[in-house]
């Protein structure tokens, strides 16, 4: 049987890398986004042509959505091997409508980052247990272990939304809740990025890498190796964990 990896939010810069770091590994991977796939669009670089690779367009903004969505992977694939709860909304102020309220970016956010994650998590168990080997890996934050430090942030636009880093929060104890009640048949565990060095102003950058033990910000192939390590056979005594992939931005 095939080893199949479904990869949410898999068009953004972390998905992508998520990709290709699996197909590298040698998992067929279905890959899933709110954005729609046109015709010549090569998807996500992979890094081999020797794996699949599919794109399901799915949008999480909904339980509704999310069931669709299910029934969508149940009829594209026989199994999973990892599913990866990737996709997320970092900053829902900036989507905010003229008309929508902060409690409704609180809802959208737990909605995306928290509850589609369990959604399809309990929903794809039975293409899960088909595997030999199944585990589900949440990509989290360091946000939804500890505070932000508002220094960081002076003179940029730069900021963390209490939506997201409340939501993170949730899908750390999300996963620690499915890996207690899907033991000892699917591993969960959660992956937890610090910052991902992406152009942010030099003042930024600059205080990040002076507070982080290792000196540098993270990029998304940190991310993707650590997903990789988790969904494989070398973690297969490792579930109910939350691994910061940070720098040791967490260790202070």
């Amino acid at each position: 049987m095939q080893d199949w990896a479904v990869v949410t939010g898999c068009r953004g810069p972390v998905g992508g890398s998520l990709v290709s770091r699996l197909q590298g590994a040698g998992f067929h991977v279905l890959g899933t986004d709110c954005i729609q796939h046109h015709d010549g669009d090569p998807g996500p670089v992979v890094a081999s042509g020797a794996t699949e690779f599919e794109y399901l367009p799915m949008d999480l903004s909904s339980p509704t959505a999310v069931e669709a969505g299910i029934k969508a992977i149940t009829s594209r694939i026989p199994s999973i091997t990892v599913l990866v709860n990737n996709a997320a909304i970092t900053n829902p102020v900036e989507r905010r409508a003229a008309e929508r309220s902060v409690a409704e970016d609180f809802s959208l956010a737990f909605q995306v980052n928290a509850t589609a994650p369990y959604l399809l998590s309990i929903g794809l168990m039975p293409l899960l247990e088909q595997s030999s080997q199944p585990s589900i890996v949440n990509v989290a934050s360091i946000y939804g272990l500890v505070g932000p430090v508002p220094n960081l942030y002076k003179g940029t636009s730069m900021g963390v939304s209490p939506a997201y880093a409340a939501s993170k929060g949730a899908l750390v104890q999300i996963t620690r809740y499915l890996a207690t009640v899907m033991a000892p048949r699917v591993r969960v565990n959660a992956v937890a990025p610090g910052g991902i060095a992406r152009q942010q102003p030099e003042s930024f950058a600059d205080r990040y890498e002076e507070r982080t033990p290792l000196g540098r910000m993270g990029s998304e192939s940190d991310v993707a190796g650590a997903v990789r390590w988790l969904a494989g056979s070398d973690a297969r005594y490792v579930t109910g964990q939350i691994i910061a992939v940070d720098g040791g931005w967490t260790a202070w």
